[in-house]
C-alpha cells in the first residue's frame, strides 16, 4: 500500500474518531442537565427515596382496599414512587431543551419533538389523582419558571407531567370552538346544505311561488290590465327598417343559424342576440340621439338588490336607465331612498332596468332562461313598486296588473316575449308575467326574427320614455335630503349658541388675556333666518312656475279642445248638410214620380 493511501485512511479514521467524541461530549454535556444518582447530593438522594403525599395516599387506598396483606406489599409507596419517577424520566428524555441544531443533527430528537408536537394537538385521557404531586420532588428542572405558556391542556400535561387547574373551563371553550361555523345565507351554500332545489330548475319553481314569483301563464293571462294587453299587441304591430351594421349579412341568417345548432350559449349569443335585441348604445352611436340615456350590461350580477327565492340576478342582458338621465336633486333623492329592500342603481351604471334577455343553447333548454327572466324581472317590478309606495301608499294600487318590465327568452330555436307585473294586496306582491308572443326562427322566411327585433325597437320608442317619466313624476314628489339636512344641521348649530357652557363663559371672564369675540347668537340667528327667507322665496318661486307652467298647459289643452270641438261641428254641420241635400234629392225624386203616376191617370 502506497504511502499516500496510507495518509488517506489515517486521516478519515482520525476525523471518525473525532466525530464520535464530539457526539460524545454534547451527549456527557445534555446528561448533566439532569439531576443524576452519582453526582447529586446526599439530601438529594435522599429527597428522592422518600416517597411524596400524593404515593403515600394512594398506597393508603390500595392497602384498604387489597384482600391480603401480599397485595398491599407489592403496592408500597416506594414502588408506586419508583413508578411515577420512572414515568417522569421517560417525560424528560422528550423534552430536552433541544436547539435547532441539535435537533437537526439527530435524527431521533427530531422524531421525539414531533411525537411531542402532535401529542400537545390530540386529546389526552382524563387527569387523575396519581398524577396530582408536586413535580419538582422527582426533578426540579421541569418546573422552570421560564417554561413557555401551553394553550393545549395535553401539552401542559406532557411538561409538567399534571394537568391544568383550569382543565374542565378549557376543554368547554375548545369544544364550543371546534363547532362548525354556521352556513352562509346564500343560495349556494343553502343548495349544498340540500336545503333547497337547484337554481332555476324545475324543482326551484315551487321556492319561487314560496316568494310570490308564479310561473303560472293562465294566471298572468288573467290577472293582467287589458290596457297592457293592448299596448303589447300595438308593440307587435310596429314595423321598423332592417338594422344597416351586422356582423353578416342578413340574408345569410338561416346560414348562420344552421351552423350554431350544437353549439354552446356565447355562440348563440354572439351570433343571434344581436339581431333579435338591438344594442341601444349602438343605436344611438348610429344617430338614434332618443336612446341617449339608455344604458345596458352584458351579464353583470345584481349586487344591490333582494333576491326573491333564488341566487342574485345575472342576465345575459339588462337595458335600463343611464345615471345622466337624472340630474343632482334626484340623484340625492335616489340615494335617500336606496336600500337592499328598495333597489334603485341595479348596476353601477343602469337605474331601473326594463328589458331583460337570457339566451340559451339546446342542451339547456329555454326553460332555465325563463325561469332566470321571471326572477329578475320580478326584481326589477318591485323596486319600481317600492318607489311609489315611498311617494304615495294610496297610489300603489295603480300599478296593479300593469307591465312594468319586458323580457326576452330565447335559444337557436325558439323566442319567447313576457311582460311581467305585479298584483298589489296590501303589502303583499304577487309577480306575474304576460305572455306576449313566441316566434320560431327558421319559419316564415326568418320573419320571427324580424318582428322580435321590431318588437324591441317599438319598446325604445314608446315605452321607455313613459317608464322614465314615471320615475321621474315620484322623485318630484319627494322632499330633497340636501335641504332636510341643512336645516336641520342649523338648528343644532342654533341650539348649541343659545346654550353656552357656563364654566366656559367663566373661563372667559377670568382670563387676562384678550380673546377675539366670536359672533353673537342673534346674528347667527338673523343669517340662519336670512338663508331660510331666501330658501322659501326659492320654492315660491318654484311654485309660481309650476303654476304658470299648469296654466300654460291647461290653456293649451282648452286651445286643443276648442280646435277640436270647432272641427268636429264643422264635420257635423257638413254632414248635416249632406243630409238634408240628400233628403231633398229624395223628396224631388219622389214627387215627379208622383207627378208621372198623375199624368198616366
Amino acid at each position: 500500500m502506497t504511502p499516500f493511501l496510507l495518509d488517506c485512511e489515517h486521516s478519515q479514521h482520525h476525523e471518525a474518531c473525532s466525530t464520535r467524541s464530539d457526539s460524545f461530549e454534547r451527549r456527557k454535556k445534555k446528561r448533566r442537565l439532569l439531576p443524576s444518582p452519582s453526582t447529586s447530593s446526599s439530601a438529594q438522594q435522599e429527597q428522592i427515596r422518600r416517597p411524596s403525599k400524593s404515593a403515600l395516599q394512594t398506597f393508603q387506598k390500595r392497602s384498604q382496599s387489597a384482600p391480603d396483606a401480599s397485595a398491599a406489599v407489592l403496592d408500597s409507596p416506594l414502588s408506586v414512587e419508583r413508578s411515577t419517577r420512572q414515568l417522569q424520566g421517560q417525560k424528560r428524555k422528550i423534552l430536552w431543551a433541544d436547539t435547532e441544531e441539535d435537533l437537526s443533527r439527530h435524527p431521533k430528537k427530531r422524531r421525539l419533538s414531533r411525537i411531542t408536537a402532535e401529542a400537545s394537538n390530540t386529546t389526552g385521557p382524563a387527569p387523575t389523582e396519581d398524577y396530582e404531586r408536586d413535580d419538582t420532588e422527582v426533578c426540579p428542572s421541569i418546573a422552570s419558571p421560564i417554561a413557555p405558556p401551553i394553550a393545549s391542556p395535553v401539552a401542559h400535561w406532557a411538561h409538567t407531567a399534571r394537568w391544568p387547574k383550569d382543565f374542565a373551563s378549557m376543554s368547554q371553550e375548545q369544544g364550543s370552538s371546534s363547532k362548525k361555523r354556521p352556513s352562509s345565507s346564500s343560495y349556494a351554500q343553502s343548495f349544498k346544505a340540500g336545503d333547497v332545489p337547484k337554481a332555476h330548475s324545475a324543482a326551484h319553481e315551487n321556492t319561487l311561488a314560496d316568494h310570490g314569483v308564479h310561473m303560472d301563464e293562465l294566471q298572468g293571462r288573467s290577472r293582467a290590465r287589458e290596457e297592457s294587453k293592448s299596448f303589447c299587441r300595438s308593440l307587435l304591430q310596429s314595423t321598423y327598417p332592417e338594422p344597416q351594421h351586422t356582423a353578416f349579412p342578413l340574408p345569410e341568417f338561416l346560414s348562420v343559424w344552421q351552423r350554431v345548432q350544437k353549439r354552446n350559449e356565447a355562440r348563440v349569443y354572439r351570433d343571434l342576440t344581436p339581431l333579435l335585441v338591438p344594442s341601444p348604445e349602438l343605436l344611438w352611436a348610429s344617430g338614434h340621439q332618443e336612446l341617449e340615456h339608455v344604458a345596458e350590461e352584458i351579464s353583470v350580477e345584481w349586487t344591490r338588490c333582494k333576491t326573491l327565492g333564488g341566487p342574485r340576478p345575472k342576465p345575459d342582458l339588462a337595458v335600463g336607465i343611464a345615471p345622466s338621465a337624472f340630474d343632482e336633486e334626484e340623484k340625492a333623492k335616489l340615494k335617500n331612498h336606496t336600500a337592499f329592500e328598495r333597489a334603485t342603481l341595479f348596476t353601477d351604471n343602469i337605474y331601473f332596468p326594463f328589458l331583460l334577455c337570457e339566451a340559451k343553447c339546446g342542451d339547456e333548454g329555454i326553460s332555465r332562461a325563463d325561469r332566470q327572466n321571471i326572477q329578475s324581472a320580478s326584481v326589477a317590478v318591485n323596486a319600481i313598486i317600492q318607489l311609489r309606495r315611498a311617494v304615495d301608499e294610496t297610489k300603489v294600487a295603480d300599478l296593479s296588473g300593469q307591465i312594468l318590465v319586458f323580457s326576452i327568452s330565447h335559444d337557436n330555436l325558439l323566442v319567447k316575449l313576457y311582460g311581467h307585473f305585479a298584483n298589489i294586496d296590501g303589502d303583499k306582491l304577487a309577480f306575474y308575467r304576460y305572455p306576449v308572443a313566441s316566434f320560431v326562427l327558421n319559419f316564415e322566411e326568418s320573419q320571427g326574427r324580424k318582428r322580435t327585433h321590431d318588437f324591441v325597437r317599438e319598446i325604445y320608442h314608446t315605452f321607455y320614455p313613459a317608464h322614465l317619466k314615471r320615475i321621474r313624476d315620484a322623485l318630484a314628489a319627494m322632499e330633497d335630503p340636501r335641504n332636510v339636512s341643512m336645516t336641520s344641521t342649523m338648528s343644532i348649530e342654533e341650539d348649541g349658541s343659545q346654550e353656552q357652557d357656563p364654566s366656559a363663559r367663566s373661563s372667559q371672564e377670568t382670563s387676562a388675556e384678550f380673546k377675539k369675540p366670536g359672533t353673537p347668537a342673534s346674528k347667527k340667528q338673523k343669517g340662519a333666518l336670512a338663508l331660510l327667507r331666501e330658501q322659501m322665496a326659492e320654492q315660491q318661486r318654484q311654485s309660481k312656475e309650476q303654476m304658470a307652467e299648469q296654466q300654460r298647459q291647461s290653456k293649451e289643452q282648452m286651445a286643443l279642445l276648442e280646435r277640436q270641438m270647432e272641427g268636429q261641428m264643422a264635420r257635423q254641420e257638413e254632414h248635416y248638410k249632406e243630409q238634408i241635400k240628400r233628403q231633398e234629392e229624395q223628396y224631388q225624386q219622389q214627387i215627379k214620380l208622383l207627378k208621372q203616376l198623375l199624368n198616366q191617370r
